[in-house]
């Protein structure tokens, strides 16, 4: 009797996964977290959460796919945009993690803090320190996840797509630098660049402050921050992005090009910015990602 109970419980939980179970980053202390009493924010709409900011509590929302513990799978962490203001935690978040699932890769979005002084006391670094702390935490996992080894890769939209990018170049001197690096990026529409002219001001005053810190510009600037470590990556652009420069775009894929690392860079010519995997002219792109994370 006790063994059937264990087993209906580890059957519920691998069909939690599979629909969605969303789980807490940090096993205890959050670090950085100013101690306020203040709610995290939410935007809805027709009864579907949006939006979210105001932070407080990161998670993870893990999709995996159909039957994933009978066939192991490639994993991919996502970032969602919103200027590191709030997050786009549907279009950019939930949606993608679910597309994911459905063709064999385990989707998890990460609900990280957006930086703002009343809440942390070091806003600029704890988004990275959530992005290191979902890659540490889902390589612990992966026995459990049924996840193929050495395949945790990192997705960002805009904003998000600039913390991707800065988990995948930042440089490390602790031991266990390896297992905070992704092996592979999806970088869409990102804001690669802190470079003024060229990055998009709103996630750049969010994350480092409206002065002129010119080597807070540099050390976030992850096309400057590229080197023989940096995994592969797979990119997503449009020219008439007006909030977004490509230059974005083209700096990191010229950097990677540099360093010899492999590199898939999709540009359309017009889809503007903010969209997702919205049907129209850009909605080839997930597709198109799939064949090259399969393809890794």
């Amino acid at each position: 009797m006790k063994n059937l109970i264990v087993l209906i419980f580890a059957l519920m939980s691998l069909s939690a996964f599979s629909q969605g179970k969303e789980i807490k980053l940090w096993p205890k202390e959050v670090p950085h977290n100013l101690d306020v009493d203040k709610e995290e924010g939410i935007i809805e709409k027709n009864g579907i959460i949006t939006h979210r900011f105001d932070v407080i509590e990161p998670t993870l929302t893990i999709y995996s796919p159909e039957n994933f513990e009978e066939m192991p799978s490639k994993c991919v962490i996502i970032c969602p945009g919103g200027g590191y203001a709030r997050l786009s935690i549907s279009k950019e978040g939930h949606d993608v993690a679910k597309y994911l699932a459905s063709n064999g890769i385990t989707g998890i979005v990460l609900k990280y803090r957006l930086p703002k002084d009343e809440l942390q006391s070091n806003k600029t670094v704890v988004p990275l320190e959530d992005a290191q702390q979902a890659i540490r935490k889902v390589r612990s996992m992966a026995k459990e996840l049924n996840l193929i080894d050495n395949q945790v890769g990192i997705m960002g939209f805009s904003a998000g797509g600039s913390l991707a990018a800065i988990a995948s170049t930042r440089r490390f001197e602790a031991t266990e630098s390896g297992m905070l690096l992704p092996d592979f990026s999806v970088l869409i529409y990102p804001v690669a660049s802190m470079k003024p002219g060229v990055t998009h001001r709103g996630s750049h005053d969010n994350l480092l402050g409206k002065d002129n810190l010119q080597e807070k510009e540099i050390e976030y600037s992850s096309e400057l921050q590229i080197n023989e470590s940096t995994p592969p990556a797979f990119i997503v652009h449009s020219f008439d992005d007006g909030a977004v420069p490509i230059e974005n775009s083209i700096r990191y894929m010229k950097r990677l090009q540099e360093f010899n690392i492999p590199c898939e860079t999709h540009f359309y010519k017009k889809g503007g910015h903010g969209y997702g995997m919205l049907k129209g002219y850009t909605d080839t792109w997930p597709a198109l990602m799939v064949r090259w994370i399969d393809d890794l």
